[in-house]
């Protein structure tokens, strides 16, 4: 996923990693704090 995507678009990332098959996923813990804040955010 490119980092720009993310960034902007952070709740993409796990569609991403299905779409790829991915096991794991890996981040520094300022990608992880990015992505629970946009997943509280959610509607």
């Amino acid at each position: 996923m490119p980092t720009e995507l993310f960034v902007r678009r952070p709740l993409l990332w796990p569609q991403f990693a299905s779409r790829i098959r991915a096991t794991i996923l890996c981040s520094p813990n300022f990608g992880y704090k990015h992505y629970l804040k946009a997943l509280g955010e959610r509607p």
